[in-house]
């Protein structure tokens, strides 16, 4: 009981904080500077053409800002830069800035920003001049979830308190959840003190018609980590799948965070080293190590996959899916509308029945995945643009 007292009032003296630097005027350049917090490569397609936009457009002056990615083992923050480094020096189109100069984080109050926007909103995972509670002092904070929202159980993550408290807009990625911050953060919506906005999501934001051929004979698996995996229930059939369609190509690529999950044990160490010469071994198999998810997808007909928040990408790029569902995440309202389009195998039997029908070419869902996709298209479809010029009116909006 005293403990809940204790947390109450922490979060109370928290918020009277990021109050406090919500209300204090923020810098307001002629020429509008934006920065983007950037650390995980595999995310950037949420942020990326916005960023694009936003530096191809002469009110707006970009600047990314690169963060070494963190051991997930013990979460410990790093000075020494890995592959991140190379990826965002080429996706970079302004201004580049190390986190790091000199072994001490750089302070971005010298650097007079408008907006920053965070890839993830977690602080936990930066060091503390870039974390929003600090970064909230001298410029607006901004977010585009990392992910779409397919069940209310992940909605915390996206709403985090202790950095949605310090956030002034966030550019929702379902009307759900835009509607859920608004109803609670209400009192500093109405003070116009907090913005949370549905213009559609970026990542589903590109031209969409009929779909492609489909040859049925490109197939990836694609396991989650933690909670909802199927990894271990389903490696044997996949790999037996390879094994006896030697004329088909499959991919393996699993969630980031999967290794890293199984490294934690002796035995899941040696499980997931295992099964990755037991795949190697194969010819008709790669494992993929694309960091951005679309150049794989653009080479895949069929998917198998555990609950994930890129079934509307999937949909959208015309591509057969077998769900392997969890009772862990239920869809959301959002997430039901694809139902009809999803292939379901609950047990080994299933997945192995579905995924050889789908390789002998037979896809009874695709003019209904087509369907389905042309209306996620017409939600999303010019979404970094509305984003782009919300910013660009930013103050006015804030006067009206």
């Amino acid at each position: 009981m005293l403990k809940k007292k204790f947390k109450k009032v922490y979060h109370l003296i928290q918020d009277l904080h990021s109050l406090y630097f919500l209300k204090k005027k923020k810098s307001n350049n002629d020429i509008i500077k934006i920065a983007f917090i950037v650390q995980m490569p595999e995310i950037w397609d949420k942020e990326k053409k916005v960023y694009e936009l936003l530096s191809s457009d002469k009110r707006f002056e970009t600047t990314m800002i690169v963060v070494p990615q963190i051991s997930f083992k013990d979460l410990k923050l790093s000075k020494k830069y890995g592959d991140e480094l190379d990826f965002f020096e080429l996706e970079n189109k302004g201004q580049l800035l190390k986190a790091y100069e000199n072994d001490r984080v750089i302070c971005l109050k010298e650097y007079d920003f408008d907006f920053v926007f965070y890839q993830r909103p977690y602080d936990i995972y930066l060091p503390k001049n870039l974390q929003s509670i600090n970064v909230n002092k001298c410029s607006r904070v901004c977010f585009i979830p990392y992910g779409m929202t397919g069940s209310d159980r992940y909605i915390s993550s996206v709403l985090n308190r202790k950095f949605i408290r310090n956030a002034t807009i966030v550019f929702f990625d379902i009307s759900e959840n835009a509607e859920y911050a608004i109803s609670e953060r209400k009192r500093m919506v109405e003070k116009k003190l907090q913005f949370f906005e549905y213009l559609g999501y970026p990542s589903l934001d590109f031209e969409f018609s009929a779909f492609k051929d489909i040859y049925y004979k490109n197939i990836v698996w694609m396991p989650r980590w933690g909670e909802g995996s199927h990894f271990v229930d389903y490696k044997d059939d996949f790999l037996a799948l390879v094994r006896s369609n030697k004329h088909s190509n499959f991919i393996f690529r699993p969630h980031p965070l999967l290794k890293e999950s199984l490294d934690k044990t002796t035995e899941g160490a040696s499980l997931y080293s295992n099964y990755l010469s037991e795949l190697s071994s194969c010819s008709n198999i790669l494992i993929d190590k694309n960091k951005e998810i679309e150049k794989t997808l653009d080479k895949v007909d069929v998917i198998i996959t555990d609950y994930t928040s890129l079934f509307p990408l999937f949909f959208m790029m015309g591509i057969a899916v077998i769900y392997c569902p969890s009772t862990e995440a239920p869809f959301n309202k959002t997430f039901k509308r694809l139902i009809p389009g999803l292939y379901f195998a609950n047990n080994s039997n299933e997945l192995v029945k579905v995924a050889q029908s789908l390789l002998d070419g037979v896809d009874e869902k695709k003019k209904t995945r087509e369907n389905i996709a042309r209306t996620f298209y017409e939600e999303n479809y010019k979404s970094s643009t509305r984003i782009v010029e919300y910013l660009a009116k930013f103050d006015r909006r804030k006067e009206n």
